[in-house]
């Protein structure tokens, strides 16, 4: 009897240290919400949204956003890359985004330091497209970065 309540307190431990490991590896993503795939996979499509960077400007809110590609993509400028990080502002009324900022990563899921990094100017407008998802997320990123807080 004594073997079976040692054995149990010692799995209540174990099991104890995984759950508080799972609940720290949750926190630390939980400003991120995923639009396409799933956290971690690098063979499929992923984007994902920091929740937490949102900010509210005079012209739209801004927001930061991450893609990783499953496969070698080609930015409109050129630039190849399996996943980039990225600034955008949102145009709320227009129901449109482009990016401030875009740092290209030729490791998918952001792996390694990024071979490029792009700024551009405001005068320098660059859509945000989301090129081939199916279907395309950018409606909702969009939607989520537009919502009105009400007190």
């Amino acid at each position: 009897m004594f073997y079976l309540l040692s054995t149990f307190i010692g799995m209540s431990r174990i099991t104890a240290f995984f759950f508080m490991f799972y609940c720290a590896a949750a926190h630390a993503q939980a400003s991120l919400l995923t639009f396409v795939g799933y956290p971690g996979d690098a063979q499929n499509d992923v984007l994902e949204a920091d929740s937490q960077s949102r900010s509210i400007t005079p012209n739209g809110p801004t927001l930061n956003i991450r893609v990783s590609r499953a496969m070698l993509h080609t930015s409109t400028e050129g630039i190849p890359f399996r996943s980039y990080t990225a600034t955008v502002r949102v145009d709320c009324a227009a129901k449109t985004a482009r990016f401030e900022t875009a740092s290209f990563y030729m490791m998918p899921l952001w792996e390694g330091k990024p071979h490029r990094t792009l700024v551009y100017a405001p005068t320098e407008v660059r859509p945000l497209l989301f090129r081939y998802f199916d279907p395309n997320p950018l409606h909702r990123i969009v939607a989520a970065s537009c919502v009105v807080v009400r007190r």
